[in-house]
């Protein structure tokens, strides 16, 4: 007998904190982006990928994933020929080795303060004991966290990079939306829709 259990991102991971710094980066999209207006209007695909052990929603025109062993990236479409880079949410799936989530995120925040200028915190939360995770069975996922970094590359271009961590079983997946400051709201109700819509999927012979 085949049995399919679907571990599902809360939509409270969305704006859950704990122990979290200044939450001052927009937890809702631009008022003035048509774009993603007409995307949430239109039905969203669902990307499956039995590999990673994952499904998620994605917007209609973000055009096919790309794709590597241990990852998968939506990027959103080019708007003009000055649109240098592309928006983007990434999936990263990688063995945990037994270490805790905040050893995860305290590594993934110090990178990111080492590499990069004008480095900002903008929130921080790890949720080990908020049942932010849930099975179709009931079942609760407690290891759960969230940070949101701005900083500036050596060109001088701002940037605002969101991550989402889950830890379950053996394995850690790493949901990252990386934008231009400039645009990181007018991409964010497509990308809330996204994280909303993720699972991960486990099969049992």
């Amino acid at each position: 007998m085949l049995f399919m259990s679907c571990i599902i991102l809360d939509k409270a991971v969305m704006a859950q904190t704990q122990n979290s710094t200044n939450n001052t980066y927009p937890l809702q999209s631009s008022n003035n982006s048509l774009l993603v207006q007409q995307q949430l209007k239109e039905r969203f695909p669902t990307y499956r990928n039995p590999s990673l052990g994952i499904t998620i929603d994605y917007p209609p025109n973000w055009g096919l994933p790309s794709e590597n062993s241990r990852s998968v990236t939506f990027s959103a479409p080019v708007l003009n020929t000055s649109d240098t880079f592309q928006e983007n949410l990434r999936i990263t799936v990688q063995p945990s080795t037994n270490r805790a989530l905040d050893d995860f995120v305290n590594n993934d925040t110090n990178s990111y303060r080492d590499g990069y200028k004008d480095f900002k915190l903008l929130n921080k939360s790890t949720n080990t004991n908020n049942p932010l995770v849930k099975t179709n069975l009931g079942e609760t996922i407690h290891q759960t966290g969230e940070v949101v970094y701005k900083y500036r590359d050596q060109k001088g271009q701002e940037y605002i990079i969101r991550k989402i961590f889950a830890i379950n079983d053996d394995k850690i997946y790493t949901l990252t939306y990386s934008a231009k400051a400039s645009e990181y709201a007018n991409y964010l109700s497509s990308v809330n829709e996204m994280i909303n819509s993720f699972k991960l999927i486990h099969f049992f012979l």
